[in-house]
């Protein structure tokens, strides 16, 4: 699903963050 792996983008950029 796009909106899943969107939200997999958002964890792992905030991560770096």
């Amino acid at each position: 699903v796009i909106g899943d792996v969107l939200r997999i983008r958002q964890i792992l950029t905030n991560l770096i963050t």
